[in-house]
């Protein structure tokens, strides 16, 4: 997985930086393996190769590493102001968000990350609630402001229903360890029947 939290500005900070993104790596990797409640801040700063004190001062508890490991598997797959950059045309913009966002939640990393947080969410509430406001619920604020600035009518209930459109029968099988769907047709083509039947929706209401 290819790190996006490299800079160059600043003395000392790239190096800062790296062991940062080291950290999330392993964060995630341990997540995916042990579960939440199964790793500790001691096995991340091992098998990140970093002090305890490097460690803690990035992140302050293992809630709060959680949540940037979900927002750094955001800016892996587009979804910050920097990368996210429209046209102006809807369908156009769409189409753009559609298919980052399908490749995010079809991501195998992704996929195995939901299951432990649905595996540990009746035990560990609070993990739950991490996850979606550190991702679901910022995927959605984004596609709701690009649609609130285009002045569509229910923006939120707008881009859930985009999104829910988005999942498909092909996520929900991976998600739920059956075997995938043939691929009929190339994740592009998906992606643009979508935004067509999304934006008939919209001329028919708006």
């Amino acid at each position: 997985m290819n790190s996006s939290l490299k800079v160059t500005a600043g003395r000392g900070r790239p190096k800062s930086m790296e062991k940062k993104a080291l950290v999330l790596r392993a964060a995630a990797t341990l997540f995916m393996q042990r579960g939440f409640k199964g790793t500790s801040m001691n096995a991340v700063a091992r098998e990140s190769g970093v002090s305890k004190q490097t460690l803690y001062s990035h992140f302050t508890d293992k809630e709060n590493l959680f949540s940037a490991v979900i927002r750094w598997k955001l800016a892996q797959h587009e979804f910050t102001p920097q990368k996210l950059i429209f046209k102006g045309v809807l369908a156009v913009d769409l189409r753009l968000f559609g298919f980052y966002f399908l490749k995010l939640i079809m991501d195998p990393e992704a996929i195995n990350m939901t299951r432990m947080v649905i595996g540990e969410s009746r035990e560990h509430p609070t993990l739950a609630r991490l996850f979606y406001a550190s991702g679901p619920s910022e995927v959605i604020f984004q596609l709701e402001a690009y649609l609130e600035g285009r002045g569509i009518v229910n923006p939120r209930a707008r881009a859930v229903s985009f999104l829910n459109m988005l999942h498909g029968e092909r996520h929900m099988r991976l998600l739920m360890g059956l075997e995938s769907l043939p691929v009929d047709q190339p994740m592009e083509v998906f992606v643009d029947e979508v935004v067509a039947d999304f934006v008939r929706q919209i001329d028919r209401t708006n």
